[in-house]
């Protein structure tokens, strides 16, 4: 997960000295909000002319067509537009060399948006504070927003904007989150290292828990119990791309998960007879699990306690009813 910082979030230390600063401690891009062209000249006025870093730009305008050719210009390297300012997307944006995309506030509804719109972008930014208060709180309705994203554009990568402290940082990457704007989390006090550390590393709290952030049964390759075969499960699991389906019974409880690996040992052990093998041998009756109610704080305990690598977390509620899915590849690959 990359960090974008916002650098207009401080104002007590000079552009080029705290650009510098971000340079060293490994920020990917420098984000700048802007609501014209103006605020990019009064950047690079300030010390941003020596900036190598890539510019990450929020243009805020309900006339982008003026500034686009400017933007290309000065070398923009990602761009979004502010969706609610819009009436159409010029066509010209689709024209230029930088990283296109829009930013959607919370209470605009994702599905609202033309799917068509959506195919052409390289990425969506999640704004997830109040629009234009620094320092916000997450809104943690937009982790369902994040989940519906990846689950219908799943090449579509996704930045997050305001709100993110340590603890959302790690539910974010956790969801697959690409990019994250961080502010007056990250360049608070100067201590820019210790703060890029806290959004890397994770410092959980009990103050959000599995089921704000749970994958959704609708998300998810389910079967029921007696209701599928071999060919069945390896089919599904191929078409969701996931490496695992579920398994529960007629009332939604868990019984068990198939793996790519519990497929492939059924295979060996039966490989002179591998027409004979059922549902029953490919099934992991007794799988980790993990209850919604959890914190973070307390799922990353447990996740530690098991001294192993998992790829995913099936969760359930307190009757043992499948409620959703932690996905922890992305974990894995961090």
């Amino acid at each position: 997960m990359k960090i974008s910082a916002s650098v207009f979030a401080q104002n007590h230390t000079p552009i080029d000295s705290l650009v510098s600063h971000l340079e060293r401690i490994g920020i990917a891009m420098l984000h700048i909000d802007c609501f014209s062209g103006e605020d990019l000249d009064s950047f690079f006025e300030k010390g941003g002319d020596a900036v190598r870093l890539p510019l990450d730009v929020h243009l805020i305008s309900a006339t982008p067509e003026n500034y686009l050719a400017k933007m290309e210009q000065q070398g923009v390297s990602r761009l979004c537009l502010q969706y609610e300012k819009l009436n159409e997307i010029p066509a010209a944006f689709f024209e230029k060399t930088f990283i296109r995309g829009i930013a959607v506030e919370t209470d605009t509804a994702i599905e609202s948006i033309d799917k068509s719109l959506i195919e052409k972008l390289d990425f969506i930014m999640l704004m997830c504070t109040q629009p234009g208060v620094s320092g916000g709180k997450f809104d943690i309705r937009n982790f369902s927003r994040i989940n519906y994203l990846k689950n219908h554009f799943p090449k579509l990568k996704i930045t997050i904007d305001g709100g993110v402290n340590s603890e959302i940082a790690f539910i974010l990457k956790l969801l697959g989150v690409d990019t994250v704007v961080s502010g007056s989390f990250l360049l608070d006090k100067m201590d820019y290292g210790v703060n890029m550390l806290h959004l890397l590393h994770p410092v959980a709290t009990e103050n959000i828990h599995i089921r704000d952030f749970m994958l959704p049964l609708d998300h998810l390759p389910i079967f029921k119990s007696g209701q599928f075969g071999l060919k069945d499960a390896m089919k599904t699991i191929d078409d969701y791309k996931t490496g695992f389906a579920l398994v529960v019974d007629e009332n939604g409880k868990l019984n068990g998960v198939i793996t790519n690996a519990d497929i492939r040992r059924a295979v060996l052990n039966a490989f002179d007879h591998f027409h004979d093998i059922t549902a029953s041998d490919i099934v992991n009756k007794n799988p980790i699990t993990i209850n919604e109610n959890v914190s973070v704080k307390k799922m990353l305990e447990t996740i530690d306690s098991l001294g192993m690598v998992i790829l995913f977390l099936p969760v359930v509620g307190n009757d043992d009813t499948l409620k959703g899915l932690l996905p922890l590849n992305n974990l894995a690959r961090g």
